[in-house]
């Protein structure tokens, strides 16, 4: 199901989400409007969808990668699905505007997704909308007992998301979910939380089962309990013990204790994987679990299990090097958007030694004032580079390590043994739910100004990657290291920068004769030094 999801995606990625929509969309079934419960309507689902490519699936995914189309062929089964009241198909929403079912909360009580109780899948291409309303004075509390949300990057196909309401009445999104890892429990900052569940038209699951209640504070933690970030609930006993009790180092924020970096930097104790000519981020080789200790994960707050963005860099036991452009986005320049994680190599699924962390400060290269950079997110691209302080140090352990920086005169050829890593995207060549490596010659500054022309500056940048279509650093892999290991010792040489043919966010990647833009960490030496002097 999961290599059939990924060719499926790749088609989607040119043309197929127009042409499933459409025939989606045309879809007539005859029915008895008598027969229909009242308070359900009618809805069109597809239960089936066959894909039929032709010989050479390989070639298929990789040419529409490259702006080519084969032939395809796609059937559909449809049957009829009654909705509930506070669902409607998407293409309904095209010309109404969806009504929540509105429940009021004077006890306890559960919600579930379509088709739950009956244990059948929730409805494909729905959103079902859900207000849970407290009395005046009250605020809504949910405990979810089951998820089980088809899992995609950015919970971009199916979630459910949760919403509170500002002074005004105005929607403000808490949270989406995916994937099956539950929540600790939300309460809501006003009278009410919206739920709402929404739904591609590829493949469903269980859903949800949530149980609300009603309670007169915001508290989710019991008294004598302190709450952190992620909503955890630890004693207060537990707080400075040099141990990560709440999950996110909230217990282990401002504490007075010396950090130390006696922890060699650069020397995984899981030696990675060699290179080989055919691996690429844009498909390719899956690291070995641990191999890059120093790898980071950048993920917007919200978005549970993987709001990943960009990568980055340990480079200490509380600072992370990215680029700057990571943050160029109005909603990604707060500190209080981001959440990365550190030693975890698969996307969807906690990993063993995976250390999370919330952002304390973000610092755009040259200092830009955080009150600036808020407004307008406007930063220089031939400095495109990025300090974050986490809110609280990480513990140094075979899957958590720093990176070294490297030395100021350090010349770097072609005979280097150089790699980048991330999570980015795949364009359909292989699965992107692991971490990935792939070898970065380094290139010479004569070749990288004749093909990435004028915006390549050979005094901040580094251009490196194969020559090779389908090679080299895509979308999601910005911020993230290339290194070099240089005396038997890794280092960090330049962060992602220009990824792909366009805007280090949009364009094309892997393209034959393109290498990837990195911004070189040699010459911003000093710089990393001061802020961190100057921010610890």
């Amino acid at each position: 199901m999961s290599r059939l999801r990924d060719y499926f995606h790749a088609v989607q990625y040119v043309f197929f989400g127009i042409a499933i929509s459409e025939a989606f969309r045309k879809t007539r079934i005859s029915v008895n409007p008598n027969s229909v419960t009242r308070g359900f309507t009618l809805h069109p689902c597809i239960v089936a969808v066959l894909i039929l490519f032709p010989l050479g699936q390989d070639y298929l995914v990789k040419s529409i990668c490259q702006g080519f189309i084969n032939r395809i062929s796609l059937s559909l089964e449809s049957r009829v699905c009654l909705l509930p009241e506070g669902c409607m198909s998407i293409d309904e929403m095209r010309t109404q505007f969806p009504k929540p079912k509105v429940i009021q909360v004077r006890g306890q009580g559960n919600l579930y997704s379509p088709g739950f109780e009956k244990n059948e899948g929730y409805p494909d291409y729905v959103q079902c909308s859900y207000q849970l309303q407290a009395p005046a004075g009250m605020h809504v509390r949910l405990k979810f007992n089951v998820l089980d949300i088809d899992a995609t990057d950015g919970c971009g196909a199916d979630s459910v998301s949760i919403h509170d309401f500002d002074s005004q009445g105005r929607g403000i999104l808490k949270a989406m979910h995916c994937g099956d890892q539950l929540p600790y429990d939300y309460v809501s900052g006003s009278v009410a939380f919206q739920v709402v569940l929404k739904t591609d038209f590829f493949g469903s699951r269980r859903g949800f089962n949530i149980t609300y209640s009603a309670q007169s504070t915001t508290d989710v933690c019991s008294a004598g309990l302190k709450q952190c970030r992620n909503r955890n609930c630890v004693e207060y006993s537990k707080l400075c013990d040099g141990n990560d009790d709440c999950g996110d180092g909230t217990d282990e924020e401002k504490c007075s204790r010396l950090i130390t970096d006696d922890t060699e930097c650069g020397l995984p104790d899981i030696k990675p994987l060699a290179y080989s000519d055919y691996d690429r981020i844009v498909g390719g080789m899956e690291a070995l679990q641990g191999s890059w200790p120093w790898m980071a994960d950048l993920q917007i707050k919200f978005i549970v299990p993987n709001g990943h963005t960009c990568g980055g860099a340990l480079i200490n036991a509380q600072w992370v090097l990215s680029a700057a452009h990571c943050f160029q986005d109005t909603i990604m320049r707060k500190p209080d958007s981001w959440r990365i994680h550190l030693g975890n190599h698969n996307k969807f699924s906690k990993d063993v030694g995976e250390q999370i962390r919330s952002v304390e400060r973000i610092v755009i290269y040259d200092d830009i004032p955080s009150v600036i950079f808020e407004k307008n997110g406007e930063f220089d691209m031939d400095h495109d580079i990025a300090l974050i302080k986490l809110n609280a140090p990480v513990k140094f352990t075979k899957y958590v390590k720093p990176i070294c920086l490297p030395d100021p005169y350090t010349q770097l050829s072609m005979i280097d043994n150089c790699l980048a890593t991330g999570w980015g995207a795949t364009r359909g060549t292989g699965s992107s739910d692991v971490l990935k490596q792939a070898y970065h010659p380094i290139q010479s500054t004569v070749l990288c100004s004749r093909l990435v022309g004028g915006s390549f500056n050979p005094q901040t940048m580094i251009c490196a990657g194969s020559m090779a279509p389908l090679n080299g650093v895509c979308h999601g892999d910005s911020g993230g290291p290339l290194v070099c290991e240089l005396n038997k010792v890794w280092k960090i040489v330049g962060v992602a920068s220009y990824v792909t043919d366009g805007t280090g966010t949009e364009g094309l990647c892997g393209l034959k004769g393109r290498p990837s833009v990195f911004n070189k960490i040699q010459v911003k030496l000093g710089w990393i030094r001061r802020m961190i002097n100057r921010y610890t």
